[in-house]
């Protein structure tokens, strides 16, 4: 009897033998032998991660800074603005995906420190409120 068997993308076409239905073959190899699979044990959990005070938060100066390294896309807001709790201030790109900026609190904003297309750092400041 001829079977096909493909093993890590390569197929082989092998030939074997039927002995007879109630022999049993004895095989020193590992891969003619079933084994239980062990299961695995739980996954740990996620480590976390302390981000510094001023990232992404207000600093004691009203200094609102880039929750995360990216690329400024557009600026929403503008200086002498006020803007409520979690209004959208920006678009910023990071790693591909759009992420809204949104405002840690309701104030008037004093001073805006990036412009569309600006490459932004972690911490970085975005935007004084007075």
């Amino acid at each position: 009897m001829k079977l096909k068997i493909t093993v890590e993308g390569v197929v082989y076409v092998v030939e074997v033998e039927v002995l007879e239905e109630s022999s049993r073959v004895e095989t020193a190899s590992p891969l003619a032998t079933a084994v239980a699979p062990t299961p695995l044990p739980p996954p740990a959990p996620p480590e976390r991660v302390a981000l510094p005070d001023s990232v992404g938060a207000m600093s004691g100066d009203r200094i609102f800074r880039a929750p995360i390294p990216g690329v400024i896309l557009e600026v929403k807001v503008r200086e002498g603005d006020s803007v409520a709790l979690n209004q959208p201030m920006m678009t910023m790109e990071s790693m591909k995906m759009e992420t809204a900026v949104a405002a840690p609190r309701a104030g008037r904003i004093k001073r805006i420190y990036v412009s569309e297309r600006d490459s932004v750092k972690q911490g970085q400041e975005l935007v004084e409120f007075e």
